[in-house]
């Protein structure tokens, strides 16, 4: 697939979403994307290994561009659905949101309902010692436990009925809507829930070498668990356990079965900004089957410049390719663009 292939396809599905919806007894979820949708991990080419568990918007891209590539553009772009926000959902709540005194059957059936994304992803990179092709993955990802709202926002929560009806009484129109604005926006700074939030991710791709249908072989599928604890609005803990099966070409000289373990520090110091470390070790990683091990460890930056506009890079360790002792450097950096209708939650 050609990189003009993949902007066409990039701009018809923006051009086919609706507008934003919002309201003045609503709240939109405006938070920090996450920069790398589960099909491009599946592609090897993940900006950070270890996914942040979170809500999607409708539609999210994001597009890539990796050290080493040669054009301006970039070339590595993925794609990601989540179906439930693809139509306005008036009717979700603020408890629907949260583990907010349901039974556990049924804050697992809604939050995967709400969480549910599908990613497609393709690169001009193949794995093993094919140089000239495309790879393309598809992934899923799928909040398993949401976590919980914060004290200060139950307590926002509850006295949103009495703040709102103090402003709807004001004056003039621009006064009632301030006033309702400065509200709402103190809800949203602190929709992010804490404590423990569970995510499960999956998927498969495949290479073509020489860009040729029949040469088409699968490369790797894989599934992991991305477990999470969040302190407060601003420090979060976040764990990976992942195995990936692969599959090499007969002249290649790599394991087929890798298993990764590590863990992401986040730090979000404001609305706009939010800094990670993470550190990741691999059992397996090249050799006939020999159980040999490498790391990967880096940092990474996310900037929100505009709504549904959001900044990245990647830096730091990869890790070691097959049968390979040096290890690549990771360095990229990227675009990830929301569209379409924004998750919107009741205040009621």
């Amino acid at each position: 697939m050609s990189t003009r292939t993949c902007g066409t396809i990039l701009i018809a599905c923006v051009l086919a979403i609706s507008t934003p919806v919002d309201g003045q007894q609503s709240i939109t979820l405006e938070q920090l994307l996450p920069p790398s949708a589960p099909a491009f991990v599946l592609l090897g080419i993940e900006p950070s290994s270890v996914q942040r568990p979170e809500t999607p918007k409708a539609l999210t891209a994001t597009v890539l561009s990796l050290v080493g590539d040669r054009e301006a553009l970039p070339k590595n772009i993925a794609l990601e659905v989540t179906p439930f926000w693809l139509t306005p959902r008036p009717r979700f709540s603020f408890d629907d949101f949260y583990m907010n005194g349901r039974g556990v059957s049924e804050t697992l059936r809604l939050t995967m309902l709400r969480s549910a994304a599908v990613s497609l992803a393709t690169s001009p990179r193949l794995a093993g010692k094919d140089t000239v092709g495309t790879s393309l993955a598809v992934g899923a990802r799928v909040l398993l436990w949401p976590g919980r709202p914060s004290a200060l926002l139950r307590d926002l929560r509850s006295r949103a009925s009495t703040v709102l009806g103090r402003c709807s009484v004001l004056g003039t129109p621009e006064q009632i809507d301030d006033c309702q604005k400065a509200f709402t926006d103190s809800i949203r700074k602190n929709l992010d829930p804490v404590g423990f939030v569970l995510q499960v991710s999956f998927g498969g791709g495949a290479g073509f070498p020489g860009d040729t249908v029949e040469r088409g072989r699968f490369q790797r599928a894989g599934v992991w668990l991305s477990p999470s604890y969040r302190v407060s609005g601003e420090i979060e803990v976040i764990g990976v356990a992942r195995w990936l099966r692969e599959n090499p070409a007969p002249t290649d000289d790599a394991n087929t079965n890798l298993w990764d373990g590590g863990a992401r520090l986040r730090w979000k110091p404001s609305p706009l900004l939010a800094l990670s470390a993470e550190a990741i070790g691999r059992l397996g990683r090249g050799g006939p089957a020999a159980a040999r091990s490498t790391s990967r460890f880096g940092g990474l930056v996310e900037f929100r410049a505009a709504d549904g506009f959001y900044l990245f890079y990647a830096f730091g360790k990869d890790f070691a390719a097959a049968a390979v002792d040096r290890s690549r450097l990771v360095s990229s950096i990227g675009l990830n663009l929301g569209f379409g209708t924004k998750p919107v939650i009741s205040l009621r």
